[in-house]
């Protein structure tokens, strides 16, 4: 019965190892996932800004 208990509790210890490293990859994978939202939204806005000031510069044009 040691030996089954034994190896109960090396189950119980993987298991717990498991989880954590879900856990550890899952935190790692929402840190990418925002890190990517971010460098989307920062060319987001540098594509507006080119933009508006490309349409700034047509009716600069044709102001004069």
């Amino acid at each position: 019965t040691t030996d089954v208990v034994l190896w109960f509790k090396v189950q119980m210890h993987l298991i717990a190892l498991r989880r954590e490293r879900m856990r550890d990859e899952e935190s790692q994978e929402s840190k990418e996932a925002k890190c990517i939202l971010e460098n989307e939204r920062e060319l987001r806005e540098i594509f507006i800004k080119q933009e508006t000031e490309a349409r700034m510069e047509i009716l600069l044009c044709f102001a004069k």
